[in-house]
């Protein structure tokens, strides 16, 4: 990457710190209103720029307007242009691999955000799937509970059926054998009545037979 060649601008030329009358040089003068003027049109670039901007454009804008002065001082003297133009060279180098520098570190920068978006992007996938796998398997586990619950539901009432059939058959058993030892007693009392009647009649045919030997006549 190469420094664009700038305007030479010229200035008059004075040696001297102070004239005299001890004002000031005009060299000096001219050269510090040209940095006012430069610094205030890169300051007018940059606030055209944008934050957004990266920060290695607003430093080569502002550095832009110190290499016109810097280029200015130079064609002033002619006598030192030699020694100052190898100077700046070396300086403009220097820049160079600072510039070069910048910029790849705002791409790296740029390339870091990018990954930065990417890994943000895959941890919110990877959060938004564990969401849906725990929701799903949540659904899941209150369908079971909720199977189970009716499971236990319909065992629960078929106990209870069984239960109660158990208890009825109970009653019935109970009322067969209370019927058994009825139908028992009353076969008892009928064979006693039958005992009974039987020998009342073996009674009543000796009697009668007593009473027909008692009416034989006598002179048989």
């Amino acid at each position: 990457m190469h420094i664009r060649s700038f305007v030479t601008i010229t200035v008059p030329t004075q040696d001297s710190a102070e004239d005299a009358s001890g004002h000031r040089p005009r060299v000096l003068q001219r050269l510090e209103a040209i940095l006012e003027e430069k610094l205030k049109s890169a300051r007018q670039t940059i606030a055209l720029l944008g934050p957004e901007e990266p920060g290695y454009s607003t430093s080569f804008l502002e550095c832009s307007a110190y290499r016109h002065v810097f280029d200015a001082f130079i064609q002033s003297f002619t006598t030192y242009r030699p020694l100052l133009l190898k100077i700046k060279r070396e300086y403009d180098h220097a820049f160079e691999d600072a510039l070069k520098a910048a910029h790849e570190n705002v791409r790296m920068r740029a390339d870091l955000a990018v990954a930065e978006k990417e890994r943000e992007h895959k941890v919110a996938e990877g959060r938004r799937a564990v969401q849906e796998s725990t929701v799903r398997q949540k659904k899941a586990m209150q369908s079971r509970i909720k199977d189970l619950k009716s499971q236990i539901e319909l065992s629960s009432a078929m106990a209870k059926e069984a239960e109660a059939e158990a208890h009825a058959l109970r009653l019935q058993v109970k009322g067969a054998r209370k019927e058994i030892r009825d139908m028992r007693s009353q076969s008892r009392q009928i064979q006693r009545q039958l005992m009974n009647d039987s020998a009342w009649q073996g009674l009543g045919s000796g009697s009668a037979a007593l009473a027909s030997v008692d009416s034989v006549p006598s002179d048989i």
